[in-house]
């Protein structure tokens, strides 16, 4: 087999070449312009409604025979009930006031304790509000620890640095279809 050496100096010897060249001034350009045009962005209240839902839950043994003997003596639930907050999933960026709405529509008692944050009792059929300050980029966990409910119950706060904020007015805002499409 013979392997065929073009001249360095032709163009036909490296076609890729100008590919590649190309593509590297594209990014180049686009990696200078990046923040042009670009607002810093600005710490704002962003409003979360989580409610506290039950999934598997004693007084549905009647709707869901299997749960008798899940939630009997030996039962893979037994002693525990299923709950989680909904939505499990909160997203800030660092600076953003946080004003948390936490419902229980339930009779139980549930607490909602956030990483770094003292818990809050959640009273059966009570709406708890909160404010916090999501001063520090990472993840935060937050459950219930009522021990019959904290193997289930859980979540995270998700807090992004400012620099990926989408820019412009709407940033963070989401608007659902009109007329149920």
């Amino acid at each position: 087999m013979e392997i065929e050496r073009r001249h360095a100096g032709s163009r036909r010897g490296r076609p890729g070449l100008h590919l590649i060249a190309g593509a590297l001034v594209l990014l180049g350009a686009a990696a200078c312009g990046r923040g042009a045009g670009r607002t810093t962005y600005r710490a704002r209240l962003r409003t979360f409604t989580v409610t506290a839902v039950p999934v598997l839950i004693k007084e549905q043994q009647d709707l869901y025979p299997f749960l008798k003997e899940d939630f009997g003596e030996g039962g893979v639930l037994a002693g525990k009930e299923v709950y989680a907050f909904q939505p499990s999933v909160l997203v800030a960026y660092r600076g953003d006031t946080l004003r948390l709405e936490l419902v229980n529509p339930e009779d139980d008692l549930h607490t909602f304790a956030l990483d770094g944050h003292a818990a809050l009792d959640l009273p059966g059929q009570s709406t708890v509000v909160d404010t916090v300050v999501a001063s520090r980029v990472g993840l935060f966990r937050f459950v219930c620890d009522i021990p019959a409910h904290s193997p289930f119950m859980y979540g995270q706060l998700v807090v992004l640095p400012p620099r990926d904020a989408p820019s412009g007015d709407d940033a963070g805002r989401w608007d659902p279809p009109a007329g149920g499409d």
